[in-house]
């Protein structure tokens, strides 16, 4: 009955906490409370609210999850059941449980999201760079023969200028009087470090779980809980850590192609 609450409580808080992402997102802060001038990204109005924002919304709610469980923990599901406490055991595991609460929280208040969306400059090119002064031959600039070569075959081949249309996409010169406008993912690899500080934190947690028995049985029950969420919250995290550098690696050898006329 008592791993029963502890499951029952972690599904609603789970559901609780993504209802309460995707309500404030579209309704307070997009409604209520928008600001006339604030930008926002472009891809919101062609994808759904849920696909677009998946990886903000899962790390929002798990982190709910281990946040707010000790503390529930210990404020209602251990009054309930103290009548299963283990007998014979003295000592206590509340100190465990506010060490893997404060450990989550800290790690949630330093990384609230995973992406964070900036304004696109460009969409695939590189920005160009400040060309070097052509040598002169014959009065005639190096460069801008070369240049005017460029455009003809381009005319000749019915190719067009790839910058200028990525400046009519992304409107960068009237982007000020629009709400909407390109945005790209940026993944937050800020203070990784915290992520040894949890590490740390659960291996005392751990330790100390298997070398001192606690007489709370619903804190002896959802410990290993805790950790196994804790497990599954690293691999989600550094598996879209993963993925992105991947995407970056790609996406950089595609701007080298498109650069070079590949």
């Amino acid at each position: 009955m008592a791993w029963l609450y502890i499951e029952m409580y972690c599904f609603y808080i789970y559901m609780f906490a993504a209802i309460l992402y995707i309500s404030y997102h579209q309704l307070v802060e997009g409604v209520c409370f928008k600001k006339q001038r604030e930008q926002s990204d472009m891809n919101k109005t062609i994808n759904d609210f849920i696909q677009y924002t998946y990886e903000n919304l899962i790390w929002f709610a798990l982190n709910t999850v281990l946040i707010l469980m000790p503390v529930i923990c210990i404020l209602l599901l251990n009054s309930k059941a103290e009548n299963l406490d283990i007998e014979g055991a003295e000592m206590s595991y509340t100190s465990l449980l506010t060490i893997v609460c404060l450990a989550n929280l800290l790690q949630f208040c330093l990384r609230p999201r995973l992406y964070t969306h900036e304004k696109k400059s460009q969409l695939y090119t590189i920005e160009p760079k400040a060309e070097v002064a052509p040598s002169k031959i014959g009065g005639m600039g190096l460069g801008g023969m070369l240049s005017g070569l460029k455009q003809e075959k381009q005319a000749s081949s019915g190719k067009k200028d790839m910058g200028q249309e990525e400046k009519d996409l992304i409107r960068d010169g009237n982007d000020d009087d629009h709400h909407y406008v390109w945005m790209q993912a940026r993944f937050n690899e800020d203070r990784l470090w915290v992520w040894i500080v949890n590490l740390v934190a659960y291996i005392a947690v751990i330790t100390t779980y298997f070398c001192v028995d606690g007489h709370e049985i619903i804190y002896s029950i959802y410990l290993p809980l805790d950790v196994m969420l804790n497990i599954s919250k690293a691999i989600f995290f550094f598996g879209i850590y993963w993925l992105d550098r991947r995407e970056k690696a790609k996406r950089e050898e595609l701007q080298k192609a498109l650069k070079q006329g590949v």
